[in-house]
């Protein structure tokens, strides 16, 4: 209750319902419960409270600057909705994040976070932009104990030390083990690295161990493999650790991205995804993609286990391969293979998820249709940066929920004649 007083006090800059309130403060006790069970599950000790702190230099550690990109603007385009919404969407400029690489000593970080921590002190760039409106992430590591004076408190099962002579690359985060993020969060991270790493004669002879978060999927390995121009090792950080290393490359976030699942969406403010990064992905494997015909259509069919199943998926899929689509499973092709069908699709459609990331690999004026729920917290800018890099006709067809209490989450039901409405535009 307190933190969401602390919003509607001092944070809140837009009119809020009763309702909503409520569901906030129904949101953080189901956090609390989930919490305290991890708790007695793992073990975890509670520390002391953590400032939260806005810059990698405000730690009290020593810290050596070694590049800095500043002035970056931004932009997105429209996106295209069949659908008429109460609120209208509209191209995007902004301003993106100032890049920093650093090299630090004797840094505390975390798994399962991009934090970096000095014993008093932690800075995180989302966590130091999070307001109680947003999905909190972090509860398998922290705790929120205020959001007007930044503070958290950590949950720590054990505490190691990394004693190896070589130089660490940071490459754990909230997200890690979610497609999206590891490709356009930490990859543009690691190839920004490797580039300096590689235009440095004091870096480039030196070996390098990642530092990564434990149960990643074989293919984010294939990632990490295709986007390297380095020497590496990897290490794997176990959950709920807390890890002290003698020295460690760091970079800052190239955009912020913040989880809102039950709120209007302000996108510049909380996934303002940023064109550079997505360059970054396209133009490093542009040599490795064919440049034939593209031909395939695709079908991207999601399980009934993930989020915002299309509850009449046997219908959708019917129609499709009426259309003569292929249906495809990508979490059981590698991700060389995931590259390789996108970069040969002339069209693909399925539902709002990660796989949707592979549009980078695309060719120019080729069609993407997408599944979007029609729910007030939708972002139907999530792909839009990656259409936009990659040239592709990005076309959200919307289900058919259309309570705005629902998390952007639950399952739906697609409309088949707005479907075959829409193939008959694209095909």
């Amino acid at each position: 209750m307190k933190i969401v007083n602390e919003y509607t006090r001092t944070i809140l800059k837009e009119e809020i319902t009763f309702a909503n309130k409520m569901s906030l403060i129904l949101y953080f006790m189901r956090v609390k419960v989930m919490f305290y069970r991890l708790r007695k599950r793992y073990k975890l000790k509670r520390t002391q409270k953590y400032n939260v702190l806005g810059a990698v230099t405000d730690l009290k550690l020593q810290i050596h600057e070694v590049f800095h990109l500043a002035n970056r603007t931004n932009s997105m385009n429209k996106p295209f909705v069949l659908s008429k919404l109460n609120k209208p969407l509209t191209m995007l400029e902004g301003v993106s994040p100032d890049l920093h690489i650093y090299i630090i000593n004797e840094c505390m970080v975390f798994s399962q976070t991009s934090s970096l921590g000095d014993g008093d002190n932690i800075y995180n760039h989302v966590l130091y932009n999070l307001e109680p409106r947003y999905d909190f992430k972090h509860q398998l590591v922290q705790s929120i104990d205020s959001f007007v004076n930044k503070k958290v408190i950590l949950y720590i099962n054990n505490y190691i030390r990394y004693d190896s002579e070589n130089i660490y690359i940071h490459l754990l985060n909230e997200h890690s083990q979610n497609y999206y993020h590891w490709l356009f969060e930490l990859m543009p991270k690691f190839i920004l690295i490797c580039e300096h790493i590689n235009n440095s004669e004091q870096l480039k002879n030196n070996k390098y161990i990642l530092i990564v978060d434990e149960d990643l999927p074989k293919q984010f390995y294939e990632v990490l493999s295709a986007y390297s121009t380095i020497n590496y090792e990897i290490k794997v950080a176990e959950k709920f650790q807390a890890i002290l290393v003698k020295k460690i490359i760091y970079c800052t976030d190239f955009w912020l991205s913040i989880d809102n699942t039950k709120f209007t969406p302000n996108v510049k403010k909380e996934f303002f995804v940023d064109k550079y990064a997505v360059f970054l992905i396209k133009q490093r494997l542009k040599k490795k993609l064919s440049q034939k015909e593209p031909y395939r259509k695709l079908y991207l069919e999601r399980s009934q286990k993930q989020a915002r199943y299309i509850l009449n998926s046997e219908e959708i899929k019917n129609i499709l391969m009426k259309y003569g689509f292929e249906v495809i499973k990508a979490e059981e092709l590698s991700f060389f293979e995931q590259v390789q069908i996108f970069n040969e699709a002339k069209v693909i459609v399925g539902g709002s998820g990660a796989l949707f990331s592979n549009i980078i690999y695309m060719q120019k004026n080729t069609n993407a249709l997408i599944f979007s729920p029609r729910t007030i917290a939708a972002n139907y800018y999530v792909f839009q940066q990656m259409a936009d890099v990659a040239e592709v006709n990005l076309i959200h067809l919307l289900t058919e929920n259309s309570s705005y209490t629902e998390s952007i989450h639950e399952s739906a039901p697609l409309n088949v004649d707005n479907l075959e409405a829409a193939l008959k535009g694209i095909l």
